[in-house]
């Protein structure tokens, strides 16, 4: 079942799992160009001893939209511990 991602209010991206594919898919929405709507925008397999990334693109470097990506797609697989960057004030 797809689950609809929504960044800073808007719906971007859809989720689906598939055993242990993870899939992150640009929505229909006009927001992206038609040629790449409903298209998987990155694949995370988990074989159970790490994951295997791939993406439409076959490079080593990332832009800032691919980053985000990642970032969601990780954040989705690793719903463990609540993190939370900031400064510890001295007691």
């Amino acid at each position: 079942m797809k689950k609809q991602i929504f960044i800073d209010n808007e719906y971007q991206y859809d989720y689906e799992q598939n055993g242990m594919m993870h899939t992150l898919s640009y929505s229909d929405v006009e927001y992206w160009g038609s040629h790449i709507r409903g298209t998987a925008a990155l694949v995370i397999k988990d074989d159970g001893n790490g994951y295997s990334i791939q993406t439409p693109l076959k490079k080593s470097d990332i832009d800032y939209a691919e980053a985000e990506r990642l970032e969601i797609l990780l954040r989705i697989l690793n719903q463990g511990p609540s993190y939370e960057i900031g400064t510890k004030e001295s007691l």
